[in-house]
């Protein structure tokens, strides 16, 4: 540890820990796995530590620290039970605000420490990049700046947890660039632990489907309607086929992107196991297995060599290559825009709350964001102008992610926000902040407007050209015979 270059010259591999405080998982295993391997109980990973470096990241300590008794809200009942936090103090999610390709909801803060420019001019977090960034997401802007400094970075698995789903735990390909290679490398890992987790768990997930069914009925409402993760130990694919949806602005999607569009060029990976609590010995003894398999097999994956071809059995295909494909960031033309961020705090009560916003012509998003500020259950309803019901939100039962709605090209007019308490016995109140954050464009009569990012974010758009052909001319690296283009 003390030869900087032989340390700058090994393997990296990254493992963060519960970048959602409200899933224990990563944090739990992580830190377990550490004390096994300084105790000389992981032989088998030391050996490994003269060619692999394990970074284990913990990037929201906040999330989990706000159970804690200090930190509760000066309105909150001692005699609820505090829970962890998804997010940190400034941002409900912390796993949004990264700088990905792609639409970026403008309520988000994506922690570009490269200046709004999207030139690094200075060390550090460089003096252009805006307040409200520094305010809201000190955090990941530390984080970006900080892995940017390291060399060999090769892979990292972002470690999550779940709600309850047949299967027990998931291995997640997330959305980034990646090349034939690259896609066949990961699939290959995920392919070699599903045997190693399937033999380690499957026993014993139907040993314990007694403790995971009185979990169940503690944690949910409707236990007997929700499956118990007995029947499939670990299950992969892509974050859509999965969990049936996508998402910018993820660590571990920033940490893919190619290093020319401000990511780290790693290979990346997403875990999700089944909820656990922390007080349930057998549960939590499942998880740290889980994980421990996941570290113990990405470390050891880092040294491999892994090849990918496409055999193409003596086929061809044809292609005509052709420019009025491409596109590039020349071709944008940018509307005069605005983004506003605005709030208030209702009370949440068993009878019904409501407040109303004015969503003006040329309104292009409006995002509606429900946050809990003090421990009660919220059902919140949004309706447009018309009095249609265009989105609810339902503390107990929806994931967290539903507590954020955009609508796009909204209705100009009223929309109402109506909140209420659902517990019946006993009766409580407590507090909510709708934030509204809304985007708002010029229209323009000729061609397509886009937005500016510098308008709504405060950074330039990246420089980009792009063609369908890219992928064929990238493919046929990977071919076991010539390609020619016509």
């Amino acid at each position: 540890m003390d030869d900087e270059d032989a340390f700058a010259d090994k393997e990296k591999v990254i493992y963060a820990c519960s970048i959602h405080g409200d899933e224990r998982a990563g944090a739990e295993s992580g830190t377990r796995f550490i004390e096994r391997l300084l105790e000389g109980e992981e032989p088998e990973t030391e050996a490994l530590l003269d060619d692999v470096v394990l970074i284990f990241l913990y990037p929201n300590p906040d999330g989990w620290n706000a159970r804690l008794p200090q930190y509760a809200h000066e309105d909150q009942d001692p005699s609820d039970r505090l829970s962890a936090k998804r997010g940190n103090a400034r941002v409900q999610d912390t796993n949004r605000q990264y700088p990905t390709a792609g639409w970026i909801d403008p309520a988000y803060f994506p922690a570009e420490p490269n200046g709004t420019n999207l030139v690094d001019d200075d060390p550090g977090i460089d003096d252009d990049v805006s307040e409200a960034y520094r305010e809201n997401v000190p955090d990941a802007l530390a984080i970006v700046e900080y892995f940017r400094n390291y060399e060999n970075l090769a892979y990292v698995a972002d470690l999550h947890e779940m709600g309850y789903r047949e299967n027990y735990a998931l291995g997640l390909h997330v959305n980034t660039e990646y090349d034939l290679q690259q896609t066949h490398d990961i699939y290959e890992l995920n392919r070699e632990l599903k045997p190693r987790l399937h033999e380690q768990l499957g026993d014993l997930l139907e040993e314990r489907e007694d403790v995971f069914r009185r979990h169940a009925e503690e944690e949910f409402d409707d236990p007997e309607d929700v499956p118990l993760p007995t029947e499939i130990p670990f299950d992969y694919g892509t974050i859509t086929d999965t969990l049936g949806y996508q998402t910018t602005g993820i660590l571990v999607s920033w940490m893919g992107h190619p290093e020319e569009y401000g990511g780290l060029g790693m290979q990346t990976l997403a875990y999700e196991i089944a909820g656990i609590a922390p007080r349930w010995p057998e549960l939590m003894d499942l998880t740290v297995r889980t994980y421990s398999e996941v570290i113990r097999s990405l470390a050891a994956h880092a040294l491999r060599d892994v090849e990918a071809t496409v055999q193409t059995g003596g086929r061809s295909t044809a292609y005509v290559t052709t420019d009025t494909l491409t596109r590039s960031s020349d071709d944008l033309v940018f509307a005069e825009s605005k983004a506003s961020h605005t709030g208030e705090t209702m009370t949440v009560g068993p009878e019904p709350t409501t407040m109303t916003v004015a969503i003006e012509e040329n309104t292009r998003s409006v995002t509606f964001q429900i946050v809990e500020r003090t421990d009660t259950e919220v059902v919140a309803t949004l309706r447009d102008p018309d009095g249609t019901v265009r989105a609810t939100y339902d503390s107990q039962e929806d994931e967290p992610d539903a507590a954020r709605i955009c609508v796009t090209e909204p209705t100009s007019g009223e929309w109402t926000v109506e909140v209420v308490n659902p517990q019946e016995e006993p009766p409580k109140e407590g507090e909510v902040a709708v934030v509204i954050d809304t985007v708002t464009s010029e229209p323009i009569e000729d061609g397509i407007a886009s937005l500016d990012p510098r308008d709504i974010l405060g950074y330039e758009q990246r420089e980009y050209e792009v063609t369908p052909f890219s992928f064929l001319e990238a493919y046929s690296e990977f071919l076991d015979e010539e390609v020619s283009t016509l």
